[in-house]
């Protein structure tokens, strides 16, 4: 009984080794989104004449299509939402990726952008309305943008 335990203690072991064996492990950027984001007290009744704030980074990605997500989170509750900007499909490359909160009336007006270094490329542009009064009251706040990988 004991002995027939151990074979298929052993018979399990070798399956898991060989499973793991061929499995392809998916690359980082298939597993974990790209984020460029930051934080920055922000009021939660903005007027035109505050200072917009802004973030960039560079980024390498493999070409293939993305989700392109704004991403907001109110500091210290860690509450977030994500919202879609769009599906985008990009090129191998390497791009500057700015993501701006530029104050309007009672709103800010999160804008995104992926420039590549290509020349003949365009750079990738996308708006939308943060209303954060609508959510927490003025304070810290990260904002910014994700880009994940998707199947084509």
């Amino acid at each position: 009984m004991k002995r027939r335990a151990i074979q298929q203690l052993t018979l399990l072991v070798a399956t898991a080794i060989a499973l793991i064996g061929v499995t392809t492990p998916a690359s980082a950027s298939e597993r974990y989104p790209e984020v460029n984001a930051t934080t920055a007290w922000l009021t939660a009744y903005p007027t035109p004449g505050l200072a917009a704030a802004c973030t960039s980074r560079r980024v390498t990605l493999p070409s293939g299509p993305y989700e392109w997500d704004a991403r907001y989170t109110a500091i210290p509750a860690w509450d977030f939402r994500i919202e879609n900007f769009r599906r985008i499909t990009l090129g191998a490359g390497t791009y500057t990726w700015t993501d701006c909160l530029k104050p309007s009336y009672g709103v800010y007006i999160h804008t995104s952008t992926l420039n590549p270094d290509n020349p003949a490329w365009q750079t990738a542009t996308v708006d939308r309305i943060f209303e954060m009064f609508l959510w927490t009251d003025s304070g810290q706040m990260m904002y910014g943008s994700m880009l994940t990988a998707v199947s084509s």
